[in-house]
């Protein structure tokens, strides 16, 4: 695999013409009229130096301006990067950069597993041109961009390529979303047992040992699932705010009205997300403490019934002795 996924040259009615690989000369052609999108490995050897040849040159040190940030950051190691988004000082471009999380839940004891379904995502944006770029492909799930690739095909995709970022950021947002839910839903059901548990047991006693152990046995793996999806998906809000407010300002020409209503949605999207997580996590800890308050009152009940056991015993052994104190006075 050379790392040139797919590319497209805009016809800016929702259309397009196919790219040829690698062909810089033809993207900068493209970015004088209608655009051009290009997704790519990232990890590829000839994906910095494409990614720099694309960049408009004004002169040499702009040109190595191009090359030691945009395509140094298109292709940094993901392990040494956190989701950001860093925008052109002229507010003609930006840099996006994701980690996008395929709603595998995480295990404490496969964590090296999970963590390639994780997808390292990056994009650049400029005039008239826009560049993808992922890491690898998860293990489970699949990329929503060759769709949107097809959609351009049949002539029914989005027309420039601001329209098309907003797009991609509506898809990669997206991609979580179902899996948050039913966690949340798990997480809630399970405090709903506890509460029609406490019911059965009646007021004056505590939830059985039994369904205890088999409320905390379900709750832990939840919580550190929660907890770990909360890791990636904040950083990824903080940038898509930071494109939000991109799409605000007045001096900017990358983004349509509709494009920055889209961009909205995904930042209120992602917003429902992270707070849908907040509410799982202090869920999951207040019925972890429902549990330890029921387990103590039962040690506490327990306790009780000891105390009870060992008083009526001691009542027992000393009458046992002074029952036996009284059969030996007639001997003496």
């Amino acid at each position: 695999n050379s790392g040139w996924i797919f590319g497209h040259l805009l016809d800016g009615a929702g259309g397009c013409k196919p790219l040829t690989p690698w062909d810089t000369a033809a993207v900068r052609q493209a970015r004088e009229g209608m655009g051009a999108w290009v997704h790519l490995n990232f990890r590829s050897p000839q994906a910095r130096a494409f990614i720099a040849d694309c960049a408009r040159t004004r002169g040499r040190e702009d040109e190595m301006k191009r090359q030691t940030h945009i395509s140094s950051l298109m292709v940094a190691d993901p392990r040494t990067t956190q989701p950001r988004c860093e925008v052109a000082s002229t507010w003609t471009g930006m840099l996006l950069t994701l980690r996008v999380n395929f709603g595998q839940r995480f295990v404490a004891n496969a964590m090296f597993e999970q963590e390639r379904n994780i997808v390292p995502f990056r994009m650049w944006l400029g005039r008239g041109i826009l560049i993808t770029a992922r890491g690898r492909l998860p293990d489970q799930g699949a990329m929503r961009l060759p769709s949107l690739s097809q959609t351009l095909q049949d002539g029914s995709g989005p027309p420039t390529c601001g329209a098309l970022a907003s797009a991609v950021i509506s898809e990669i947002t997206s991609i979580t979303a179902n899996s948050v839910v039913a966690l949340e839903d798990e997480i809630f059901a399970l405090k709903a047992r506890l509460q029609q548990q406490a019911l059965l047991a009646g007021a004056n006693r505590p939830v059985s040992t039994s369904a205890l152990q088999g409320l905390r046995r379900e709750l832990m793996p939840l919580r550190y699932a929660a907890i770990s999806m909360r890791r990636y998906e904040v950083p990824e809000l903080s940038a898509l705010q930071t494109v939000a407010r991109l799409t605000e300002r007045p001096e900017q020409t990358l983004f349509s009205d509709a494009d920055k209503y889209e961009i909205r949605e995904a930042q209120a999207r992602q917003e429902a997300l992270v707070e849908s997580l907040n509410a799982t996590i202090a869920a999951g800890e207040a019925l972890q403490n429902e549990v330890a308050a029921h387990v103590a009152w039962q040690q506490s009940h327990y306790s009780f019934q000891l105390t009870v056991l060992g008083s009526v015993l001691s009542v027992l052994a000393f009458c046992s002795i002074s029952i036996d104190a009284l059969a030996m006075l007639p001997a003496l």
